[in-house]
């Protein structure tokens, strides 16, 4: 938590001193996309993937992007005997940044490339029809991106992008029925691919 804080502090003080820059262009914008996880036991299937964002234009060619990030995902299945059915809900929300090197195409589209970098937190919850349980932890993520914007206009772009992540788990704490249990011991690696569609307004 104390780490959220102090990376929303730094996101906070670039803003303010963007505004102070007549050069730096500040805008708003929103994405919309898919995730899709690959674990150690194979594809895990995709996720419902939202971002919000501040791009910080400091010159034509560079941007900083703070970002909040959010995914859900719901699913239910059946055990192995089909005496069981399970459901299990999983969210997602981490704080960040992105850096990106914005090419000279042409006055509408801006192709970029760059890196993301966020820390978080992730809990799901499941429950049958004889017990539930849940768990939450941190996540540390990077992220590789490549994407495109296209201006209809110097205050609006319309674009996309596809990043590949890399993500980091700290120790978990799980919860089934009265009992907590908290893992001294771990850590979890696990990378996935993401496409967005993204938004954004310039003031």
């Amino acid at each position: 938590m104390k780490k959220l804080l102090v990376l929303t502090a730094t996101v906070l003080l670039l803003v303010i001193q963007a505004y102070s820059q007549n050069e730096v262009r500040i805008g708003i914008g929103a994405s919309f996309g898919m995730n899709f996880v690959i674990s150690s036991d194979g594809p895990a299937g995709l996720l419902n993937l939202s971002q919000f964002y501040v791009p910080i234009n400091f010159t034509k060619n560079f941007r900083c992007e703070p970002f909040f990030y959010y995914y859900n995902s719901n699913s239910a299945y059946q055990t192995e005997t089909g005496s069981k059915k399970i459901e299990k809900d999983e969210t997602g929300i981490a704080l960040g940044t992105g850096i990106f090197y914005c090419f000279d195409a042409n006055k509408s589209t801006v192709p970029y490339l760059g890196l993301k970098f966020g820390y978080g937190s992730n809990s799901s919850s499941s429950n049958a029809s004889s017990s539930d349980f849940e768990d939450s932890q941190s996540i540390i993520m990077l992220s590789g991106v490549i994407g495109g914007d296209y201006f209809f206009s110097p205050n609006f772009s319309l674009g996309a992008e596809v990043n590949l992540n890399y993500q980091s788990y700290g120790e978990p704490t799980e919860k089934s029925g009265t009992s907590e249990v908290k893992f001294k011991e771990y850590s979890k690696a696990q990378i996935s691919t993401s496409a967005m569609i993204i938004a954004r307004i310039y003031f």
